[in-house]
C-alpha cells in the first residue's frame, strides 16, 4: 500500500481549519434549531382544539355534595368510549382537553335517579356545545333520590 504524504500547502493552516470547522458547526446548529422549531409548530397545528367542562353534583333533597357520582360526557358524534369521571367527596368533577363538539351529560350514583338529557330537557347544562378553547366551569347538577 502506498502512502501519500501531504505537503504543507495541501493542508489547512491551523486558523483556516478552525474557521471552516466553526462555520460548519454553526450551519449544523442553525439547521437543528430550525428543525426543532418547525416540529414544534407542526405539533401545535396538529393538536385538535379542546375545552374544559367542570362542575359539582349535589343531592336535590339535601343540597349536600354527592361524592362517587359518575359523570359521563357523550360526544354526539358517536364516541365509542365517552369520558367518565367519578366525583370527589365534595361532588366536584372536571374534564380537560375535550374535543370540540356537542356533549350529552349523564350522571349516575347508587341510590339516586340517573340524570339524563331526556329526563332534564329543560336543563340547559344537560347538553353542552363546546367550542375551541371554551371553559364551561361551575356547572351544577342535582340528583333526586330513587333508582337502584
Amino acid at each position: 500500500m502506498r502512502e501519500v504524504a501531504l505537503t504543507r500547502s495541501a493542508r489547512f493552516s491551523g486558523d483556516a481549519g478552525k474557521i471552516l470547522l466553526t462555520v460548519f458547526l454553526l450551519f449544523v446548529f442553525i439547521g437543528s434549531v430550525q428543525a426543532r422549531q418547525q416540529s414544534a409548530n407542526n405539533s401545535k397545528k396538529s393538536e385538535p382544539p379542546s375545552g374544559i367542562i367542570s362542575g359539582h353534583v349535589y343531592s336535590a333533597a339535601t343540597g349536600q355534595p354527592l361524592g362517587k357520582a359518575v359523570v359521563t360526557l357523550q360526544l354526539r358524534s358517536e364516541d365509542p368510549n365517552p369520558p367518565s369521571f367519578e366525583t370527589a367527596s365534595d361532588g366536584a368533577f372536571a374534564f380537560t382537553a375535550l374535543p370540540v363538539g356537542t356533549y350529552d351529560v349523564l350522571i349516575e350514583r347508587c341510590g339516586y335517579a340517573t340524570h339524563t338529557v331526556e329526563e332534564a330537557s329543560t336543563d340547559s347544562d344537560s347538553v353542552i356545545a363546546l367550542r375551541a378553547g371554551e371553559k364551561r366551569e361551575g356547572l351544577t347538577y342535582h340528583l333526586l333520590r330513587g333508582g337502584v
